[in-house]
C-alpha cells in the first residue's frame, strides 16, 4: 500500500503491475501467489487506469483476502475488514453509518464502502512521514 500511495499518479498502475509480477516471481508462498494471480484476473488488475483505481483496487483485494482467510483458515482469528468504522467512519456509506447493525466486519460487501473516502484515508495512512510530491497533498503537520 505504501508503494502505491507514494507512486507518481501517472505511474500507479505500473507500480501495481510491478507488485503483481514480484509476487508471481519471488513471493515465498506459492499458494498465496496463485491466489493473487486469481484475484488479479477476477478483479481485473490490468484494468486499473489511475491512482485512485490502483489504491482502491489493492485495498479491495486485500479485504477479499481477509474474508477468504476468515472463511477458509480456522487456524487464525477472524480477519476483519479494514478500515474499521472506528478508524474511518466516512469510509462507510450513510446507510451503514446509521444502521444499528453497523458494517459487515468479516465479509466483503462492496456496497458498504465510499471509495473516495477510502482513497483519502489510505493516502493519509500510507503517506504519513513521506516526503514524496504525491503525498504532499495529504500532509497534516498536526499529525505526529
Amino acid at each position: 500500500h505504501t508503494m502505491i500511495s507514494n507512486s507518481d499518479r501517472a505511474h500507479a498502475p505500473l507500480t501495481l503491475r510491478t507488485i503483481f509480477e514480484w509476487v508471481q516471481s519471488f513471493y515465498g508462498c506459492i499458494e498465496c501467489a496463485a491466489n493473487f494471480n486469481e484475484e488479479w484476473e477476477e478483479y481485473n488488475g490490468d484494468g486499473v487506469t489511475d491512482h485512485m483505481d490502483t489504491v482502491t483496487w489493492l485495498w479491495k483485494v486485500h479485504n477479499i483476502v481477509r474474508e477468504r482467510l476468515t472463511l477458509e483458515d480456522d487456524t487464525v482469528a477472524a480477519k476483519t475488514q479494514w478500515p474499521s468504522m472506528a478508524e474511518c467512519k466516512n469510509c462507510y456509506t450513510e446507510k451503514v453509518q446509521n444502521s444499528s447493525a453497523g458494517p459487515t466486519t468479516e465479509y466483503w460487501v462492496d456496497e458498504e464502502w465510499q471509495k473516495d473516502y477510502i482513497f483519502a484515508y489510505i493516502q493519509e495512512t500510507f503517506c504519513q512521514g513521506s516526503d514524496t510530491f504525491v503525498c504532499a497533498a495529504f500532509y497534516d503537520p498536526s499529525a505526529k
